[in-house]
């Protein structure tokens, strides 16, 4: 003991034996505590995710569970009332029993009473569940009234045709005075007789019919009087602001020419009347080449608008406006004047 004693006062206090790092016991034991660090970081997230599904299981379990007992607990409760109500009269029975099936009732409707909690959660998540349908429902409603209003905007916008812009308005070139018509000389004439074989070669080309207003301009200042170009400006720029709608719209090329001349008519119904027979007749004449001969009348502009294609009425608004405006403003002014 006296031995023990002496060696353990020659080491002095505060002194412990210096270890190298680099030794194989420091290096192994750095080891460990890096590993058991990493297992630490790694265990508690299995662990979380493992008690998340125990718990969950475990709700599970006891709600089939708690079911059972509330059916078994139900039945007994009929059973017992009917033991009452057949042993009414039992006063014997009664005194010996009575206690018994009194303790039977009270757990009964202990079971009933938990169980009902339960079903006041179930009630909640029903409730979630009308309320994500409603939802639902509105936002069907909502898409279905924003569809109605883009039909609406573009009716709308194909009504706006019969009003000029202020762009067009002054693209209209104004009717030249009564005495510069007298005063055209034979080389006018001539540039006329020009301009109009022009109008007829670019008729192979496909332009747009407000391409050859200066031809239109030309070609009427001779014969016709300025209310008569007027409203053939009129329908040209009128057709342009539909072929700018033509672009936009989802309507079949049927009945979007179909409502063109619809508009036309409430326009100026002369003019509306020469277009659709040039149509009519175009179509009539397509038809006769296809089959050999010449199809029935249409009875309405559905029918008339049938087998048209936008093209179609673009290049007969060419050929009754721009190329044979001359023989159209004659027409109108017979019209007028009867």
């Amino acid at each position: 003991m006296a031995t023990l004693q002496k060696r353990q006062r020659s080491v002095p206090l505060g002194v412990t034996p210096n270890h190298d790092p680099s030794s194989p016991t420091n290096v192994e034991t750095q080891a460990l505590t890096a590993t058991s660090s990493m297992g630490s970081v790694t265990k508690p997230r299995q662990s979380t995710k493992l008690l998340a599904q125990a718990d969950a299981l475990a709700k599970m379990t006891f709600e089939l569970n708690l079911r059972a007992v509330c059916s078994h607990a139900e039945r007994l409760e009929r059973e017992v009332r009917t033991l009452v109500s057949y042993t009414e009269h039992d006063k014997e029975f009664r005194r010996e029993n009575e206690s018994r099936l009194a303790a039977m009732m009270h757990e009964i409707q202990t079971v009933k009473a938990h169980m009902a909690k339960v079903d006041d959660t179930q009630e909640d998540v029903k409730g979630l569940e009308t309320q994500q349908r409603q939802a639902t429902e509105v936002l069907d409603g909502f898409k279905k009234e924003m569809s109605d209003l883009k039909g609406l905007i573009g009716g709308l916008s194909s009504q706006l045709d019969q009003f000029q812009s202020p762009g067009d308005l002054k693209e209209e070139p104004q009717p030249p005075p009564v005495a510069s018509r007298c005063m055209e000389t034979r080389a006018m004439r001539r540039a006329n007789k020009r301009a109009e074989t022009q109008a007829r070669d670019q008729q192979s080309q496909n332009p747009p019919p407000w391409k050859n207003e200066i031809v239109l301009t030309n070609v009427l200042t001779d014969t016709d009087g300025a209310s008569i170009k007027s409203r053939i400006h009129e329908a040209i720029n009128s057709t342009r602001r539909w072929n700018r709608d033509h672009k936009l719209t989802e309507l079949p090329d049927s009945q979007f020419s179909a409502n063109y001349l619809k508009k036309q008519s409430q326009r100026d119904p002369d003019m509306a009347v020469l277009l659709q027979r040039s149509l009519q007749k175009r179509i009539r004449l397509r038809g006769g080449l296809a089959s050999g001969k010449a199809g029935p009348r249409p009875r309405n502009l559905e029918e008339l608008c049938r087998a048209v294609a936008w093209q179609d009425v673009i290049d007969m608004v060419r050929d009754v406006l721009v190329t044979n405006a001359q023989n159209s403003a004659r027409l109108l002014g017979r019209g007028m004047a009867s």
